[in-house]
């Protein structure tokens, strides 16, 4: 209650971001109290390499054309989230322009501390730029994918458009929810919030095609499902990130 008052006064946001501004606060806090404690015991920004990464963003309808939440669709304040490293090496106040994938976070810190890696891994290595090269990163494609709960959406990036397809989403329609998600393609520079739908069928197909291939992957795969102990079960649900 303490930390909710901290943000009562914030008159500028709806109360949706008020409500969801303490939990930033505590996950701030408590970076800073594990960073202390880890240099109380020798492992600083001089011997050690601390990576922070998003697994997504959160919607809160703010601005007005996110969703709620997140999973369901694909704007700027969703999917577009911070990858931030600190170390030996790495260029401070350094940020790095062009696409990115969390598929690349793997192979650019094993470059950076020149650990062998493995060929089969997904993902490119930016380490040239992480250690202060102010050069973008050459990829031309990022992707995103979300089975989330009933969602079967998927969209690809390049780095002035943006194509997203409903694969087949599974919806209760008497809940309200999935009412805004338009197949089709975007300009990220121009129309941000997705507002103009334009014709990009290359682009569009090339979303089609390696959507088709994960779904072959995934099928290919044995099961990966795995028991989980009663509370972390229900921490989970609670939380959303269970059917």
């Amino acid at each position: 209650e303490t930390e909710k008052a901290r943000f009562a006064e914030d008159d500028d946001v709806p109360a949706s971001v008020r409500a969801y501004r303490p939990g930033l606060r505590r996950f701030d806090d408590a970076v800073a109290r594990l960073d202390k404690e880890l240099q109380a015991r020798g492992l600083n920004q001089d011997n050690t390499v601390w990576v922070v990464v998003a697994d997504h963003g959160e919607g809160l309808r703010y601005p007005s054309h996110n969703s709620s939440t997140h999973g369901r669709t694909f704007t700027p304040a969703l999917a577009h989230v911070p990858w931030i490293v600190r170390g030996p090496g790495v260029a401070k106040g350094h940020r790095i322009e062009g696409l990115a994938s969390h598929t690349d976070v793997l192979p650019t810190i094993l470059e950076h501390l020149d650990i062998q890696n493995d060929a089969t891994l997904p993902g490119t290595s930016w380490a040239e730029q992480l250690q202060g090269a102010t050069i973008p990163t050459s990829r031309q494609r990022a992707f995103v994918d979300s089975w989330y709960n009933e969602v079967r959406r998927s969209a690809v990036y390049s780095n002035t458009h943006q194509c997203q397809r409903d694969f087949g989403t599974d919806y209760d329609a008497s809940k309200g929810r999935q009412k805004s998600f338009p197949d089709g393609c975007h300009d990220r520079i121009k129309d941000p919030t997705h507002r103009k739908t334009i014709e990009m069928p290359s682009l569009a197909q090339e979303l089609v095609e390696w959507r088709n291939a994960r779904v072959e992957e995934l099928v290919s795969q044995p099961s990966q499902r795995v028991q989980l102990e009663q509370d972390v079960a229900a921490q989970l649900e609670a939380l959303g990130y269970m059917d």
